[in-house]
């Protein structure tokens, strides 16, 4: 029965017939020495230059947590042209990143340091908590300074001028006219070498900064709603309303209410200021400038009525609005709806929209009860011909730009996947959209929060390549117009798409006329059918083809290896197909086989028993009578399910399995694992054996570890009934807890 039911699992996952997929992007290495990288940019000839942060091999003092540094590496990531460090003895990042057309970097962050290595002549040699710092392309620094802010973005003009956006004010900074002194926004620009201000103003900053070719400074942030935004007169939006946005059961708190500034290169006259909202207000995440001084715009807004202009990308809110919450005594939890992305373009004048588009999905898997999540655009950057590169968290399977994408691949209620996507200049059509596999945000813990917030940065160039920065320093090189075939590679027990595989895995791979359309399957090594996929040089045991999908055992001689090149030929179709994807080869990666309901629950995060719903994904497993575990077929407490996990052994027949051990109602249990015989030659799946305690007569919570390496889902939800009467001790014995029904 096992053998069978194991069977069924891998080949579910059929998919319909798709269009071609587009698009293709790999993990640059990591950096040297842990470095994580928070800013990004991209010459003419597509050299990667990266600033962040990393610990110092040799910390100055105890406070010397973090070193600065900036580094230029060659276009595919495979060499590092330079690597600066920057740093006292205190900490100190880099956040922000600019280049100039003579080749330089230019960086500002953020230092502890008293010491900091400024140059003679800097506008500030003492200490400040910033600093800014030219390099030459070399990778020398060239002009380093302090500044008496807090430095969160710069930008550069043509005479290579530097401007700073933080926040503070350095003294004697006037404050522009129209501005607000409670907003402790700071803006200065610096000469080419560091050594003198040409101008500041205080009463404006925001979160990202932009200078077009006249030295017009551009600026976007969020003010909070009980400050009147100063708008101009004849602004294109001067008041918003007021409404109170919470989550999560806390008490209500005021949306965030976008603005947008246009200042001149004087600093001495406000262009005009804007708002650029609706009712729930806006979230901007970066701003540009074209050649007609207008204002490109991009964020994420929860905003059903949020401006948009009719010939736009998607003219219409997407999203699935929730049902207004409840309302709890005198203060309640207000729900906005979902959230999704946005992308605006302001005239000169500020003065009405020359385009506007919302630019996300239905969100459905955050249509939920306790948090609107949905789709963000984190990072924004606009390229040498003016498309704009888009880059972010998409929750929604029928995100834009997926429609080449199969099903499988796509974000799900499961897991939230990170994108990149390319808006045409005029707003009206946008490229494939990149989705980022394999990145550590995978699952969702309760009320639908992924493990992590996604994209920092992203920049992009004419021909289609980007780079994106994750949150956790991981690189992604993205080529949006390269064609493929190869759509993704999932974990057959849970459907997580993987950059990495372990010996003796199940996989599936997802993709367009990848085989024939006939169901073919079969139990043995090598190819079936005109279908061959190899790792390295090593085959591996086809088990299934379809159409769009082939699954497989990822052979075990791949053991010990750090990497490997998985190549996927087929010749029964139309055009045959000889792609590869380069793969990093782990010792485990242990996934939980899913249950059908755990693809379809209402709320991420959330395992469903009829309206009931628990923090945690629900399985497929076996109650003790050998029957599936389900809401209506619930285990016994004081008895045993069964799981099943995959990526665990080497594949090899008689291979040991690893110790298995887990959490359940708050203790150590050890689980029993056996290996399941899925095919002649090799055992891929373990069997575990999991207690349940007798206190659990509803609902049982399991986390499970093997080899020490933590599974995949986080939480496993069982059902569970009281035990029998039999096993309930009158007088519990030592260490067990009575249980009443």
């Amino acid at each position: 029965m096992v053998e069978s039911m194991c069977r069924r699992i891998l080949v579910s996952l059929v998919l319909a017939a798709g269009s071609a997929s587009a698009g293709t992007f790999a993990l640059l290495p990591a950096l040297a020495g842990g470095a994580v990288a928070q800013a990004v940019q991209l010459d003419a000839a597509g050299n990667i230059y990266l600033a962040g942060s990393l610990a110092p091999q040799s910390p100055k003092s105890a406070a010397d947590s973090s070193d600065a540094f900036v580094a230029k590496l060659l276009p595919d990531g495979s060499s590092v042209v330079y690597f600066t460090i920057l740093g006292g003895s205190g900490a100190d990042s880099a956040v922000a990143l600019a280049l100039g057309t003579d080749g330089s970097a230019t960086v500002a962050g953020l230092t502890g340091s008293s010491d900091f290595p400024v140059t003679p002549g800097a506008l500030q040699s003492t200490s400040g908590p910033s600093f800014v710092a030219r390099l030459d392309t070399s990778g020398a620094v060239k002009y380093a300074t302090y500044l008496d802010t807090l430095a969160a973005r710069i930008a550069l003009d043509t005479s290579g001028d530097v401007f700073v956006l933080g926040s503070g004010s350095p003294g004697g900074s006037p404050l522009i006219p129209g501005g607000n002194a409670a907003t402790a926004g700071y803006v200065v620009k610096l000469d080419p070498t560091l050594s003198k201000s040409l101008m500041s103003f205080a009463g404006l900053g925001g979160s990202a900064i932009a200078v077009d070719q006249s030295g017009y400074v551009y600026l976007t942030g969020t003010y909070p709603v009980d400050v009147t935004l100063p708008a101009t007169l004849g602004a294109f939006q001067t008041t918003v309303p007021f409404y109170l946005c919470a989550g999560d059961n806390q008490i209500g708190f005021p949306c965030a209410y976008e603005y947008v500034a246009k200042v001149d290169p004087t600093g001495t006259k406000l262009i005009y200021l804007t708002g650029l909202n609706g009712t729930y207000g806006a979230q901007p995440a970066g701003i540009a400038a074209d050649a007609g001084g207008n204002a490109i715009v991009a964020g994420t807004t929860n905003s059903p009525d949020f401006p948009v202009t009719p010939e736009a990308f998607e003219s219409l809110y997407a999203p699935v609005i929730p049902p207004p919450p409840l309302i709890e005594g005198p203060f309640f939890p207000f729900i906005p709806p979902p959230a999704t992305g946005f992308v605006a373009k302001l005239n000169a004048t500020g003065t009405g929209l020359v385009w506007s588009t919302f630019f996300g999905g239905s969100a459905l898997a955050a249509a939920q009860q306790y948090v609107a999540a949905g789709d963000t655009i984190a990072s924004m950057s606009v390229d040498s011909n003016g498309n704009i590169y888009l880059a972010g968290q998409a929750d929604s399977s029928d995100f834009p730009g997926l429609s080449g994408t199969p099903e499988s691949c796509r974000p799900s209620v499961t897991q939230s996947l990170p994108y990149v996507a390319r808006l045409t200049p005029d707003g009206a059509a946008a490229s494939p959209t990149q989705l980022l596999y394999g990145m550590p945000q995978i699952f969702y813990q309760g009320n639908g929060a992924p493990y992590a917030a996604g994209t920092v940065a992203v920049a992009g160039l004419a021909n289609g390549a980007a780079v994106s920065v994750e949150h956790n320093g991981w690189l992604a090189a993205v080529d949006l117009l390269a064609p493929s075939r190869l759509a993704c590679i999932a974990d057959a027990a849970d459907n997580v798409q993987l950059l990495s595989v372990a010996p003796g895995e199940y996989v599936a791979i997802y993709g367009t006329e990848l085989a024939k359309d006939t169901e073919q399957q079969a139990v043995g090594r090598g190819p079936l059918d005109g279908v061959n996929v190899a790792f390295g040089t090593y085959p591996s045991s086809i088990i299934y083809t379809a159409g769009n999908q082939i699954n497989l055992q990822v052979p075990a001689g791949i053991a010990g290896s750090a990497a490997a090149t998985m190549q996927v030929t087929s010749t029964h179709v139309p055009v045959p197909l000889d792609e590869s994807r380069s793969l990093t080869v782990v010792p485990q990666q242990p996934g939980v086989f899913l249950a059908a309901d755990a693809f379809s629950t209402p709320t991420p995060g959330l395992a469903y028993c009829g309206s009931s719903g628990i923090v945690g994904v629900h399985p497929t497993a076996l109650n003790a009578d050998g029957t599936l575990n389900t809401c209506t077929n619930r285990a016994a407490a004081g008895s045993a399910v069964t799981v099943f996990l995959n990526g665990m052994i080497s594949g090899v027949a008689g291979a040991v399995p690893a110790p298995i051990t887990a959490q359940v109602g708050g203790e150590t249990e050890v689980a029993v694992a056996v290996p399941v015989t899925v095919s002649a030659e090799a055992n891929g799946v373990l069997a575990v054996n999991v207690p349940i305690p007798l206190a659990d007569d509803s609902s049982a919570q399991i986390s499970l570890q093997a080899a020490g390496v933590a599974v995949r889902e986080p939480t496993l939800v069982i059902w569970t009934r009281p035990a029998p009467a039999d096993l309930l001790d009158p007088v519990p014995a030592l260490g067990q807890k009575r249980v009443e029904r």
